[in-house]
Order: C-alpha cells, then structure tokens, then sequence
C-alpha cells in the first residue's frame, strides 16, 4: 500500500464506535459519548493523514499516481 497512514487510521477505530453511515442509526446521546474517543484518533493521525492526502493530489495534478 503506498498510503499506509490511511489503512492504520481506519484501523486505530475500534469496532464499536460507528463510522460512515452507520451513524444515522445511533442515538444522539451515544454520539457524544463515543466522540471523545474518535477525536482523540483523528488528532493522532490528522498531520500524517493531510501529509498523504496531500502528496496524492501532487501526484494525480501531474500525472504521476500509480492510481
């Protein structure tokens, strides 16, 4: 995988706390109570993941992504 940080952040999620879709079919009170958490991971991983997210947009601007 070229994009590793993308695979180990969706990995750091533990199972239990809803993502995507899924969402919707939680009640609001659960929401907040799980948000911490999820925020907590997402900080860990926000610079590597906008490093990346970056580097990908570079490479598919100029016609270099293996994509």
């Amino acid at each position: 995988m070229r994009f590793p940080v993308f695979a180990a952040f969706v990995g750091a999620i533990p199972p239990a706390l809803p993502l995507g879709t899924a969402r919707l079919h939680w009640q609001a009170e659960s929401l907040l109570a799980c948000e911490p958490q999820l925020i907590a991971i997402e900080v860990q991983f926000r610079e590597r993941i906008l490093d990346a997210a970056l580097q990908l947009i570079r490479e598919l601007e100029t016609g270099q992504s293996a994509f």
